[in-house]
């Protein structure tokens, strides 16, 4: 039989042992020890400076002094001295420094914080059932960080399951976040927990956005992502309002037209090159790019000062060399003063004039039309007239002029007579005029009427002006 028990090892009283006060007594002394026990502290490696009877410490690891060689047992002060008591795996204790019980597990004392807790289910303030395994109904939940960060981690096994965050009113689902039915990070939305619609995925492979249902933004994109400056070519980047002068309050200032390789409006300062008329006036072009290394390209300018009426000019850019300026003419500027410069037309389209000696018309390809009208022949007893005639605006020299006439059909001018009985010819046709003559038939038939008069006769010459 044992001295001892087995798992207090309080001491036994043996048959006719003298003195068997002093066993009983050490076996209460044990139990007073043991039974709810509580300790000062576990953290000390010798004992304090001024201890009580009675009072109690779990040693810590490297003890020290009579302490030494007592690592993790419990030390009572008994008389004076210090009783040491070894644990059993299993043993409890609350230490009252820090408020907490801890177990002896067979080679320290743990407390249940400084321990994994594994439960099959956990509800805070909820039912938590085999699905929702934790369940947790509060005003809010925080989970903070640890000394640094916090990450909040939620796995699934393969790229075909779920792993999301799902919001939803009334337990039916209106929003997910996360990965669903695949690795691509997707956010949708939902207005009955049935029908859902994808507003937003980012690519696993390539990280890229993309928006299947198009988006609205009411602020100010800014960054990298949009152009730098009003003349960024960097691909891929958005066009902000005024880039290449779209949508802008003034045009992108250029000072030289020939080298703009980029599609856009733009305005000239007071002196530039490339300009369709070089000079100090203010112009503004569309310029439009037909080939990516600027050898193909078209241009429209507008002047924007120095004149009252509207002024547009085009060229284009073949094989990268720039074509003259055209002007383009329209209501404003048709008709007006033509004008030329080596056989190149550089005025108006069509100039009207009218004088004493008639009028002209003047053509841009140089074609010119003067007549006039009106003229009365009296022959009297003649059959021949001579009329000197000066061209309301002049041939050029050697244009060789043509002159016709023709009487005005009014009966009242003439009996007996078809209007080709009149008869003219150009004796002699210079620049500046000609000399016609009229003759009429003989004969009883050959009398005008009101004193033998042909009125309301026309001349036509056709020329050139250049």
């Amino acid at each position: 039989m044992s001295d001892v028990s087995s798992i207090l090892s309080l001491p036994f009283i043996q048959p006719a042992q003298a003195q068997k006060h002093v066993t009983h007594n050490e076996a209460l002394r044990l139990l007073d020890l043991l039974v709810q026990p509580v300790v000062a502290d576990r953290s000390l490696t010798q004992p304090p400076a001024l201890p009580v009877e009675g009072e109690r410490h779990i040693v810590a690891a490297g003890g020290l002094g009579v302490w030494a060689g007592h690592d993790g047992e419990i030390a009572l002060l008994v008389d004076g001295g210090w009783q040491f008591v070894a644990p059993q795996p299993g043993w409890q204790a609350h230490v009252l420094a820090e408020t907490v019980g801890v177990t002896y597990d067979g080679a320290a004392w743990v407390a249940q914080a400084e321990t994994a807790l594994q439960v099959a289910e956990l509800g805070v303030g909820a039912t938590p059932d085999a699905t929702n395994r934790l369940s947790v109904a509060a005003p809010a939940t925080l989970l903070n960080h640890a000394g640094a960060g916090h990450q909040l981690k939620i796995n699934k096994a393969t790229p075909g399951d779920t792993a999301s965050l799902l919001f939803q009113t009334g337990f039916s689902g209106r929003a997910e976040m996360g990965l669903a039915g695949g690795d691509d990070f997707a956010i949708k939305i939902s207005p009955d927990g049935a029908a859902w619609n994808t507003g937003l995925t980012l690519d696993a492979a390539t990280g890229k956005v993309n928006l299947p249902l198009g988006a609205v933004v009411t602020g100010s994109i800014t960054g990298t992502a949009v152009t730098q400056t009003t003349t960024d070519t960097t691909a891929g980047r958005l066009l902000k309002v005024g880039d290449f002068g779209l949508g802008a309050t003034a045009v992108t200032l250029v000072t030289d037209y020939d080298a703009l390789i980029v599609t856009g409006f733009y305005r000239n300062n007071a002196v530039a090159t490339g300009t369709p008329i070089a000079s100090s006036l203010f112009w503004s072009v569309l310029h439009i790019a037909h080939a990516s290394d600027g050898t193909a390209a078209s241009q429209l300018a507008l002047r924007s000062g120095g004149v009252t009426s509207n002024d547009m000019w085009l060229r284009r850019k073949s094989g990268g060399a720039w074509s003259t300026w055209a002007k383009v003419f329209h209501s404003e500027n048709l008709l007006g003063t033509v004008s030329q410069t080596a056989g190149v037309p550089t005025g108006a389209v069509i100039e009207r004039g009218a004088n004493a000696n008639g009028e002209y018309v003047k053509f841009a390809d140089g074609t010119l039309i003067c007549t006039t009208s009106g003229i009365t022949l009296v022959y009297s007893t003649a059959d021949l007239i001579n009329y000197t005639w000066t061209f309301p605006a002049p041939c050029v020299v050697g244009s060789f002029p043509v002159v016709s006439a023709a009487l005005s059909p009014l009966a009242a001018d003439y009996t007996g007579l078809a209007r080709r009985d009149l008869c003219a010819f150009a004796q002699s046709i210079g620049t500046a005029g000609a000399v016609v003559s009229f003759t009429r038939p003989s004969g009883t038939t050959r009398a005008f009427i009101a004193g033998d008069t042909a009125t309301n006769v026309r001349l036509v010459v056709t020329g050139r002006w250049f």
